[in-house]
């Protein structure tokens, strides 16, 4: 059985696309959560951020919608489109980031059967 050449083990190395969209689908949902609740409540950024942990609900369908939505086109760009930025390495850790996932949802179906 052959494997696709970038299923390869290799150096994790981000080109500049693949980091960009990290920063704006990943990074920046979440830390413009933490500012609005420290403009919010005021104090140091720690305290908000903690505040927040202590007010975060179940996300709401639209933030799972954004989620899907980001994943999706994710998904599209690295594999599918056949752009010429898209190296073996970034598909390399797309695949990852995916596995990664997969094993956060395995952890959280677990520990919504046990109860916890």
């Amino acid at each position: 059985m052959r494997f696709p050449s970038w299923l390869r083990r290799q150096s994790i190395r981000f080109s500049p696309w693949l980091l960009l969209y990290f920063l704006l689908v990943g990074v920046l949902p979440f830390f413009s959560a933490v500012l609005l609740e420290w403009r919010r409540r005021g104090g140091t950024l720690a305290q908000a951020y903690f505040a927040w942990v202590a007010n975060y609900q179940l996300p709401s369908a639209a933030v799972i919608s954004y989620w899907f939505a980001g994943v999706g086109l994710l998904v599209w760009f690295t594999y599918f489109s056949k752009n010429a930025r898209v190296k073996d390495h970034d598909k390399f850790v797309v695949f990852l980031m995916l596995c990664g996932a997969v094993g956060g949802w395995i952890v959280m179906g677990i520990r919504l059967l046990i109860g916890r």
